[in-house]
């Protein structure tokens, strides 16, 4: 027997399903009850339909959500998770040492007074890329430090250059080489990415409307997976 169900904001209690056909207002209530509102629960539960009991509705709880986020992790192959989905310092342990180089390359486009300062050596801070390179350098070598997962190394050179393909343009280069188990690609776009920071840093003053972008790997060779070359825009 089914009993009677207050409805709050209703004249009579919900006493049956069949009686809900003959009322439109209890068939509107029958509706944000048991099919709206769980879908606005935010960080709570969500419905999802069970696929072992055609017709019927069954939970999915917020650590259900978090298991399948764990189950995606894990079959994309990302080296930087475990196979609980947890982050992890990959073990290198294993590999053999191989010759490692890798080049980024970014730009800063500002007015073209601003690079003409740079170029010319009048910015008020001093020579505005001899700082940068310096400023690119140590970054590098601090990469460990910066970016969570990245093993410290021992580096064997890094090399900072300087272009100007426009006149509103500087373009940035690093080049980082090593010998070691693991390879040196986030030392190389760090580099950049500091360098770049840096000329802001020494023409803020001057030109706050400076805008830093591309920052990306040019070239990579060592390791398992082989030589990297980004293919021409």
């Amino acid at each position: 027997m089914i009993r009677p169900v207050e409805a709050p904001g209703f004249p009579a209690p919900v006493s049956a399903i069949p009686s809900l056909a003959t009322n439109a207002r209890y068939w509107a209530f029958f509706y944000v009850m048991m099919v709206s509102l769980p879908r606005f629960l935010g960080e709570g539960d969500v419905w999802t339909q069970n696929s072992s009991k055609p017709g019927s509705a069954a939970i999915l709880s917020l650590s259900q959500r978090h298991a399948k986020v764990r189950r995606i992790q894990m079959n994309s192959h990302l080296s930087h998770f475990d196979e609980n989905g947890a982050s992890r310092m990959v073990d290198v342990g294993d590999k053999d040492p191989t010759e490692r180089i890798a080049r980024a390359s970014g730009r800063v486009r500002m007015a073209p007074e601003t690079l003409q300062l740079i170029r010319e050596g009048r910015a008020a801070k001093g020579d505005v890329l001899e700082v940068a390179r310096l400023a690119g350098i140590m970054a590098a070598k601090r990469t460990g430090d910066l970016i969570p997962l990245c093993h410290p190394l021992a580096l064997d050179a890094v090399k900072v250059d300087f272009d100007f393909p426009s006149e509103d343009m500087l373009a940035i280069s690093s080049q980082v080489c090593l010998t070691a188990k693991t390879g040196v690609e986030m030392e190389a776009l760090v580099s950049v990415t500091i360098a770049a920071l840096t000329v802001y840093d020494m023409c803020k003053a001057v030109d706050r409307g400076m805008v830093i972008e591309s920052v990306q790997l040019e070239e990579k060779s060592g390791g398992r997976s082989g030589h990297y070359v980004r293919a021409p825009e």
